[in-house]
């Protein structure tokens, strides 16, 4: 997320008192892009989960296709609950982390329209899946 937190402009309004944070992207797409990357890449491919930043979007590159019967349009929707990699899963489960199981890219929809109102792009290539956030 530091990482991140370095690109991702943010613009301070005061409310009361005190200045308040709005962030372009809000923190709870950009977490949910990364913990879902980590809980369902496919670790028997050897590349990196891959972040790369645009003037107008932001990418997150997960190695591996779809597992099983999860399509795009299931994700969209919250009904992908396939655990590709359960011991993970558990371990961000107890980190407090993820929720529940499929509901990450819908969540970040939910987000990105709300408060963008844009559109999420969710695409495959041969090898990896994409998930790409639009920039304010």
């Amino acid at each position: 997320m530091r990482f991140l937190k370095i690109y991702v402009k943010e613009e301070h309004r005061i409310k009361g008192l005190e200045p308040e944070a709005y962030p372009e992207i809000p923190d709870v797409a950009l977490r949910e892009a990364i913990v879902n990357a980590v809980a369902h890449r496919d670790y028997t491919i050897s590349a990196p989960i891959r972040v790369f930043v645009f003037n107008d979007r932001i990418e997150f590159h997960t190695p591996g296709k779809l597992p099983n019967t999860v399509t795009i349009d299931s994700m969209k929707v919250g009904g992908a609950h396939v655990l590709r990699n359960p011991t993970i899963y558990n371990l961000l489960l107890k980190m407090g982390l993820v929720t529940d199981i499929g509901s990450g890219v819908k969540r970040i929809i939910e987000v990105i329209r709300k408060n963008l109102n844009k559109e999420v792009d969710l695409f495959e290539t041969e090898n990896e899946f994409v998930l790409t956030i639009p920039r304010a």
